[in-house]
């Protein structure tokens, strides 16, 4: 009887199709649970970003991070104000760089490689938790996988070599609305410019003129950030990212460290941190070994040119860490790559031991996926400061209030830091005809509509007048009355 080899296998044959099926079932649940359950809420940094799409809606365009703002301006044009479409700009970019980093592994790495590195890479606590921040997080990680993307593909000469030129120039000039980028982009070019191949297919006479239909999309694409720093030195100075500078080194190193390698847990603007396993971490190490030792490759110059430019502005600005994850998921795809072949190089000629090795490498991958998406889920969902950080009162203030306002009109008394989310939910709402109208401050006895106090907001009053016909609570064991109804004296 003839033996079956390995190749034979049913599970073996179709071991891709397993992986990619696998892939695509994490990525969905992933992101489902991080939209809809952990955290749930909505962070004073997306209310933060909300207000600057309230001052886009109003007419003002000199903001930076303008194709975000003008996404979410759209979205609320279309289907309202609610926590989903807040949150759903930040939810497309991370599927579009989840795209993008599978393919630039597909090309810099082999299959298998690329679904166990992206398996652990979906399940870090930085990728899942700004695949639902609407923060400009979410930019770093979706900009940088396209640009490194679109590179590989013109440096290798891929199929429709022309359309990857035209995205490559789009993708660039439209990352120079988000700070730090134009820093990025002019290292990259006058790196690129300094090797050797590089410079053939960017100046050489055969190149030339096929660069010229990229060249006028991003002129056209970067013509109104012109504009605006022209009309506005202040925008220029933002957008540049000149004003976020922090000078005390110390401080930003540690704030590094915080995020990446502290051992308990902390929490800064809402995020758990440290942001990514231990175990990953020890991965990216590996990688990061790996990657110095064999600098003279492809690969290796990328990341290593990429982790040199970022060097400066990790120590000046470390709230955009984000702009190294994805040298980091990189790194973490050549650990994985490193930890295969060690085996391998062990039994070269031993299929057992070879397929023995990869189910192990499965097992580990496994593990430690659903170890970090089980501590993003406990972290956001049971550790009570993370759980204060994300507030769900939109949700439950549509849900209770503004179901049925045909016949009703409202006063909401707000905080000052949550004015931008109801301001944002009255422009939508008046343009229905459900008024509700936003105010700082108690209006004049004898009011006609009832008024609606936030929990925060009350906090600073004293001696409302009138009287409370409702309070709206959630289901937080603390401070889970979030808003009084009240009626005031006549």
């Amino acid at each position: 009887m003839k033996k079956k080899t390995l190749s034979h296998l049913f599970l073996y044959r179709w071991r891709y199709l397993w992986g990619y099926s696998a892939l695509i079932l994490i990525f969905s649940a992933v992101i489902s649970v991080a939209l809809l359950y952990a955290p749930g809420g909505i962070s004073q940094s997306e209310i933060n970003m909300v207000a600057r799409t309230n001052l886009l809606m109003e007419g003002n365009w000199s903001i930076v991070n303008l194709p975000l703002h003008a996404f979410q301006a759209a979205l609320f044009l279309l289907f309202g104000v609610s926590t989903l479409t807040i949150k759903l700009p930040a939810v497309t970019l991370m599927c579009l760089a989840a795209l993008a980093l599978f393919f630039l592994l597909r090309h810099w790495f082999k299959p298998g490689i690329a679904v166990l590195s992206l398996s652990l890479m979906i399940a870090t606590g930085q990728f899942i938790y700004l695949a639902q921040s609407f923060t400009p997080g979410i930019i770093y990680i979706t900009t940088a996988s396209l640009i490194l993307l679109f590179a590989s593909l013109i440096i290798q000469k891929a199929k429709f070599a022309q359309l990857w030129k035209i995205l490559l120039a789009a993708v660039m000039a439209a990352s120079l609305y988000t700070p730090f980028f134009w820093y990025l982009n002019l290292g990259l070019i006058l790196v690129a410019l300094l090797h050797p191949y590089t410079r053939y297919i960017l100046v050489s006479r055969k190149y030339r003129a096929s660069w010229t239909p990229a060249f006028i999309v991003f002129l056209l694409v970067s013509a109104p950030l012109v504009y605006f720093c022209l009309k506005n030195h202040g925008f220029l100075l933002d957008v540049s990212g000149w004003s976020s500078l922090n000078f005390d080194i110390l401080a930003n190193l540690k704030i590094i460290v915080r995020t990446y390698l502290w051992p308990v847990p902390y929490i800064s603007n809402g995020q758990v941190l440290p942001a990514i396993d231990v175990s990953t971490v020890a991965l990216m190490f590996l990688g990061m070994i790996i990657t110095f030792r064999n600098w003279h490759t492809a690969r290796s110059y990328v990341v290593n040119i990429w982790l040199f430019l970022s060097l400066p502005l990790l120590a000046l600005a470390p709230q955009v860490n984000m702009i190294i994850s994805v040298p980091m998921f990189i790194l973490l795809a050549t650990g994985v790559e490193r930890l295969l072949y060690e085996w391998y190089r062990l039994f070269p000629k031993n299929p057992y031991a070879r397929g023995t090795g990869l189910v192990l490498m499965i097992i580990l991958v496994g593990v430690m996926t659903l170890s970090g998406v089980n501590r993003y889920v406990h972290s956001y969902h049971d550790l009570p400061d993370a759980v204060r950080e994300h507030s769900k009162d939109l949700s439950l203030v549509r849900d209770t209030l503004l179901r049925d306002t045909a016949n009703k009109k409202y006063i909401f008394v707000v905080a000052a830091a949550e004015k931008p989310l109801y301001d944002a939910l009255s422009s939508h709402m008046n343009k229905h005809n459900r008024a509700i109208s936003i105010s700082d401050g108690l209006p004049a006895e004898g009011a006609q509509e009832e008024v609606v106090v936030t929990r925060a907001a009350r906090q600073n009053i004293t001696g409302i007048p009138g009287t409370i016909t409702r309070v709206i609570t959630n289901d937080w064991a603390e401070a889970g009355d979030r808003f009084y109804v009240y009626k005031l004296s006549e």
